[in-house]
């Protein structure tokens, strides 16, 4: 008894990739939606944190400035009393 090929089945093709993509993109959006209503650390807070956030690292970055002038000044200042 011979076999042959079964001629039923449908060849199995994966979906082009911007198909892909925008089932990802969708899935994505809608975990995100999910999680900002359900949880209780995200939600409305989010662009308070974010301006807590960008105002703390601003001040970071100008006391490393101004730290750096400060002592930028008192070293040129020491340099020129010993010069």
């Amino acid at each position: 008894m011979s076999e042959r090929p079964n001629t039923d089945q449908k060849e199995i093709t994966s979906p082009n990739r911007d198909t892909t993509r925008l089932i990802a993109e969708a899935a994505a959006r809608q975990v995100v939606i999910e999680h900002i209503s359900l949880c209780p650390f995200a939600g409305s807070k989010v662009e308070q944190r974010l301006r807590d956030l960008e105002t703390s690292v601003a001040r970071l970055i100008g006391f490393m400035l101004g730290s750096g002038l400060l002592g930028g000044a008192a070293g040129a200042a020491v340099a020129k009393l010993l010069k």
